[in-house]
C-alpha cells in the first residue's frame, strides 16, 4: 500500500476534489483521506465515493488487517511505535472462541458490504432501463422494453445462488 491522490467526493459538501489517500494514517494499512481544506476522514468509518464509483470497503482488507484494527480500537492507549509487538502479544492471547467471533464479524461485514454494492449496481441498471423506457413511450416500444426487462430479470435471478428454502 502507498500514499496516492484520487478524485474523491467530500462526504459533507458532496463536491469532488483531488484528495490524498495517506497510507497508515489510522494504523497499519488504514488510510486517512485528506481533502484540500484539510478535512481528514477514515474510509472505514465514513463512506467515500471515488471517480471510479467504487466505495472503499472492508472487503478489500485481509483478515489480519481486520484483526489489527480490532486490536487498535480495543487498546487506544497503545502508541503506534509499540503496536506491532503489542498486536503480536494480543493475537497470541486470543483463544479459539475469540478468533471464531472475529472471523464471523469480518465475514459478516464483507458479505453485507458486497450485497450492498451488488444492490447499488442492480439499482443502477434498473434505473437505466427505466430511463430507456421513458424515451420510447409508444405501445410498440413498450412490448420491446417489457421483453428486455424480462430478460434482464431472468439474467439477474439466474445469477443468484440457489437456496434450500
Amino acid at each position: 500500500m502507498s500514499t496516492y491522490s484520487k478524485q474523491t467526493k467530500h462526504p459533507i459538501t458532496g463536491e469532488w476534489h483531488k484528495a490524498t489517500w495517506i497510507d497508515d494514517y489510522y494504523g497499519k494499512h488504514n488510510y486517512g483521506v485528506q481533502f484540500p481544506n484539510s478535512d481528514i476522514f477514515d474510509p472505514e468509518k465514513t463512506k467515500l465515493e471515488t471517480r471510479d464509483d467504487k466505495p472503499v470497503t472492508y472487503t478489500e482488507k485481509r483478515f489480519e488487517d481486520y484483526l489489527e484494527t480490532v486490536c487498535v480500537e480495543a487498546n487506544p492507549s497503545v502508541l503506534d511505535d509499540d503496536m506491532p509487538d503489542f498486536f503480536d502479544a494480543w493475537l497470541g492471547n486470543q483463544d479459539v472462541e475469540d478468533m471464531i467471533r472475529h472471523c464471523n464479524n469480518f465475514l459478516a461485514t464483507a458479505i453485507h458490504q458486497a450485497i450492498a454494492e451488488d444492490r447499488k449496481r442492480v439499482r443502477g441498471v434498473i434505473e437505466k432501463l427505466y430511463e430507456e423506457f421513458s424515451v420510447h413511450p409508444n405501445e410498440n416500444d413498450r412490448e420491446y422494453m417489457v421483453e428486455r426487462f424480462r430478460l434482464f430479470t431472468d439474467k439477474i435471478l439466474s445469477s443468484l445462488p440457489l437456496t434450500d428454502k
